[in-house]
Formats: structure tokens, C-alpha cells, sequence
């Protein structure tokens, strides 16, 4: 009689392990094709307007957009986008999109929070 082969499977859900590290693999090889061209692709211009998409609105007091006073203080990290600062600062801070604006407007630099995970 033939022994089954015993595999690896996580505690809770029963999955293969070598499975899901196959889906890692391929989905960071996916991921990484995705992240480079937009690397390569993005500007300030489609930055600006991420921004307005999550809710970067209002001006300051000069009438500066918010969306170019944020890319402005982060262009140089234009490459690696600009949204995941933007969110991580209403994530931080517990504020709300119009909050972090007029914060924001009123000189609030939100590079100045360390990323979180």
C-alpha cells in the first residue's frame, strides 16, 4: 500500500502552503510588470488628479489647489505615487478628506507622518 503524500496546509483555512506561495510568486510577478510602467508612466499631472479622485479638494488661502500644494511637497516621489501619502494621513490622523484638506491648505505637510503598513 502506497503512503499519501503529505502536504503543508495553513492551521485555519486548509490550504496548500506551496500553493500559496506559488500565488505569491505569480501575483509579485504580475505586480512588479504593473509597478514599473508606472514608474514610468505617471506625472504630476495624473498625480493631481488621483488626489481629486480620493477627495483632494478646496485651496489655500493664495488659491493654490489642494492637489498641487500635496504633489508640489512630494514631488520627489512622484515615481512611487502620491495617493498612498494622502491616504495614509486620513488613516493617521482619523480626519476626513475635508478635515485633512483645510489642514492641508493651511500649510499641514502630510509627508511628515511615517507610512504605515
Amino acid at each position: 500500500m502506497r503512503k499519501k503524500k503529505r502536504t503543508k496546509k495553513t492551521p485555519f483555512l486548509g490550504l496548500e502552503i506551496e500553493k500559496i506561495e506559488l500565488a505569491r510568486e505569480l501575483s509579485n510577478s504580475i505586480t512588479e510588470d504593473v509597478q514599473r510602467y508606472i514608474d514610468r508612466h505617471t506625472t504630476v499631472a495624473i498625480e493631481r488628479a488621483t488626489l481629486r479622485l480620493l477627495g483632494a479638494h478646496g485651496a489655500n488661502s493664495d488659491g493654490v489647489p489642494v492637489p498641487n500644494i500635496i504633489v508640489d511637497k512630494l514631488k520627489d516621489k512622484v515615481g512611487e505615487g502620491i495617493a498612498k501619502y494622502y491616504l495614509n494621513a486620513l488613516i493617521k490622523t482619523g480626519k476626513t478628506p475635508e478635515e485633512l484638506n483645510k489642514d492641508v491648505a493651511d500649510g499641514f505637510d502630510i509627508s511628515s507622518l511615517s507610512l504605515g503598513d
